[in-house]
């Protein structure tokens, strides 16, 4: 704390003798770095507001959704019609102002979600506006990229989303800012890439971004893209295995350089990871297993004590995370009520994920649990009603979605309409669905897909009295969950159908054979 006080004596020296607010820009700059590393958010923000107010410019602390949708009208008004990637070809900022304007409009991007919410969105939509008008700087990468994320959560624009991703990578070339290249490859990678392009595109390009931290000194993002590279890796049905072992090395490197400002994070992803594979206290349960004596004291897992902990540091992004693998593992074995509340938990926070996939997951798993509890209820009744209704809402996204990157989301669709049409008693319809979903999920590597989708299609077929197909279909999904290295779920599929689950098989072709021969 001393050497920060004395860092504020010599600012306010330099301050005192500094002539304009450019030339006290850089003061400045320090001063919010360590309003930053001391949390001391309120002040960082109300510092960095004051200088741009020096600047030239004046943000709000408070504002309302009309207003931000009313500037988010008016920037889009700058480029509209216009071919995106182009615009990073105008000619760099040359005024100093503007310089010391984006320098820290970018500070603030870090300060304002801690203490100013609802007004942080006019920071980068500000910044965006100086690069487009005044032309680009090398803080521009980062407003590009952060722009890119709010036309894709809060617009639904792909497209536009994905080019000025694009343009961000582009002007973080042309300005060689290096400093900046975690951060901006992070963004697009982990909340904007695979909107377009294949999932798998993004898994080695995160573990780069890792390096990249460590060789520029962003240790935060760096660590932010392992993470984010093994649940991509987890998303597209990696072994599961592999992803743990992964988790627990990078945990470990990364704790030492961030004091355990991710372990949490790290260690929920290993236990949804150890949950399938059979290693927690049980089926739907993080908790460390009371008699499992090869675990340290330091690493033993406890459910209540870890969520109240998310609360504690209002983290909400990792109690929506808990949830989703919680509506994950509830569907997984047939506990649909709780799977239901998983899902409402979710659903409650789904804003704290913004564009990552996750929120194309949750759409996933929330309509096959509604359509799991359409199963128990009369056809006629308002609640059944009700459920269709909000998987047809989430199918009708899906199919926006998949107009941009069917690589990625055309397999959840098609194995949502397999249930649908299976719940609305459209036999030949459902045998078809479940066929595509099957061939897709094979096609893409999707494993953890390929081993749902035979589970479902077999206990269709065992609902419609062909056992000999139920018991094809049930035995490659218990080859697949086995495959994947989720032992506990390919376990309990051989014990809940202990007559029809008989052996595995590594026959990869003859699955669409077999459901067209119905």
């Amino acid at each position: 704390t001393s050497r920060y006080e004395q860092m504020q004596t010599w600012a306010e020296r330099a301050l005192a003798l500094l002539p304009t607010a450019v030339d006290k820009t850089p003061v400045y700059d320090n001063l919010l770095q360590a309003s930053m590393i001391q949390r001391e958010y309120h002040a960082g923000t109300q510092l960095g507001l004051s200088v741009l107010r020096e600047l030239g410019l004046s943000l709000p602390e408070t504002t309302t959704p009309e207003a931000i949708r009313a500037e988010m009208t008016a920037v889009r008004d700058l480029w509209q019609d216009q071919n995106i990637l182009a615009l990073g070809n105008r000619a760099a900022v040359a005024d100093p102002r503007i310089i010391s304007l984006m320098l820290i409009l970018y500070r603030l991007n870090s300060l304002m979600p801690f203490t100013h919410p609802q007004a942080y969105p006019l920071v980068a939509l500000a910044q965006v506006r100086l690069s487009l008008e005044q032309g680009t700087s090398r803080y521009s990468a980062n407003a590009f990229v952060v722009y890119a994320i709010t036309l894709l959560a809060d617009e639904g624009d792909i497209e536009a989303g994905y080019q000025f991703a694009r343009l961000a990578l582009a002007v973080l070339r042309k300005h060689k800012a290096r400093e900046f290249e975690a951060h901006v490859q992070f963004a697009f990678n982990a909340l904007i890439r695979f909107w377009r392009e294949p999932l798998d595109s993004t898994i080695g390009a995160l573990l780069d971004i890792y390096t990249t931290g460590q060789e520029t000194g962003d240790y935060f993002h760096g660590s932010l893209a392992s993470m984010v590279h093994f649940l991509h890796a987890f998303w597209h049905g990696r072994e599961l295995e592999q992803i743990e072992s992964g988790l627990e090395t990078y945990q470990t490197a990364i704790s030492r350089l961030q004091s355990g400002y991710f372990t949490p994070r790290f260690q929920l992803y290993r236990q949804m990871m150890r949950a399938l594979m059979g290693r927690t206290a049980a089926l739907t349960s993080f908790a460390t297993p009371a008699n499992d004596l090869t675990i340290p004291p330091d690493e033993v897992y406890d459910e209540a004590a870890v969520l109240a902990s998310f609360s504690a540091r209002h983290d909400q992004t990792s109690i929506a995370s808990w949830h989703i693998f919680k509506l994950i593992l509830h569907y997984l074995y047939e506990e649909y009520e709780q799977a239901e509340e998983a899902a409402t938990a979710v659903g409650e926070r789904l804003v704290y994920f913004k564009s990552g996939y996750w929120v194309i997951v949750f759409n996933f798993y929330q309509s096959l649990t509604a359509l799991a509890q359409c199963a128990q209820l009369a056809p006629d009744s308002p609640a059944w009603a009700e459920k269709m209704a909000l998987v047809q809402r989430n199918q009708t996204q899906l199919v926006g979605w998949l107009a941009h990157a069917p690589q990625n989301t055309e397999v959840y669709w098609q194995l949502v309409e397999a249930e649908r049409h299976r719940a609305e008693q459209r036999l030949g319809q459902a045998r078809l669905h479940y066929e595509k979903a099957i061939t897709l999920a094979r096609q893409g590597g999707y494993m953890h897909l390929r081993a749902l989708a035979h589970e479902r299609a077999g206990t269709f077929f065992l609902q419609e009295g062909h056992e000999w197909l139920a018991r094809f279909f049930l035995t490659e999904a218990h080859y697949a969950y086995t495959r994947w290295g989720a032992y506990a779920k390919a376990d309990w599929l051989r014990s809940s159908y202990p007559n029809i689950v008989v052996h595995s098989t590594q026959n990869e072709d003859v699955t669409t054979t077999r459901i067209r021969a119905t």
